[in-house]
């Protein structure tokens, strides 16, 4: 039951998703960007930019 959808960090696209959806640590992609995305909190839903996506961007 998320009042308001979170926001993808790289490109601010909205993205939905339930709370009950997503478990805390879980990756998700951004439909918008495709920039791969970890679950940092739960009810509401916060995401962060994936570690593994963090150390592509790092290596290019």
């Amino acid at each position: 039951m998320n009042v308001g959808f979170p926001f993808c960090p790289a490109c601010d696209a909205e993205i939905e998703i339930d709370d009950l959806d997503v478990d805390l640590g879980e990756t998700i992609g951004c439909p918008e960007c495709g920039c791969t995305l970890s679950v940092m909190k739960v009810g509401p839903i916060e995401l962060d930019i994936a570690e593994e996506e963090v150390r592509e961007w790092r290596d290019s």
